[in-house]
């Protein structure tokens, strides 16, 4: 599992939007990297927007869960969809025309057509329970509490 902090930008109707900040120098995917100190990648910091029926103040904090599972699938849609569109696009093109510079366009376009591919079945598929972020818990950084004592 992958687990991240996040701080809320803002939350409209179910849907907030987070920045997250990841330091992939203490991360356990980076740990083969013998170069922690000068690591030229440093800080990963970005925007994500999801969906979740509780409110959320802007500056609250909330730990993002990503599963094993989801991770894996939409990495598999990321990579093998453009590559598998690479090859057959290839295959495609040297059967129809039996020619090198026809075979170098299909594999092109193959390769583009299984990339915007790969990006429409990644949004369409998100929407789905199992594929969802899970938040684990919150905290509240802007509330404060003020006690007055009078006399």
């Amino acid at each position: 599992m992958m687990k991240m902090r996040a701080t809320v930008i803002s939350w409209q109707q179910s849907t907030a939007l987070l920045q997250y900040e990841t330091n992939r120098n203490h991360h356990h995917t980076c740990g083969g990297c013998k170069n922690h100190a000068g690591c030229p990648r440093g800080m990963a910091r970005g925007q994500l927007e999801i969906s979740i029926a509780q409110p959320l103040e802007p500056g609250q904090q909330i730990w993002l869960e990503i599963t094993n599972g989801s991770l894996l699938f939409f990495a598999l849609m990321v990579y093998l969809t453009p590559l598998l569109g690479l090859i057959f696009g290839g295959i495609l093109f040297q059967w129809l025309f039996f020619n090198d510079y026809f075979t170098a366009t299909g594999t092109l376009i193959g390769g583009a057509g299984g990339f915007f591919l790969a990006r429409m079945m990644v949004t369409k598929l998100e929407k789905y329970v199992y594929c969802r972020t899970v938040v684990l818990k919150t905290k509240m950084l802007s509330t404060l509490i003020s006690i007055k004592i009078t006399d």
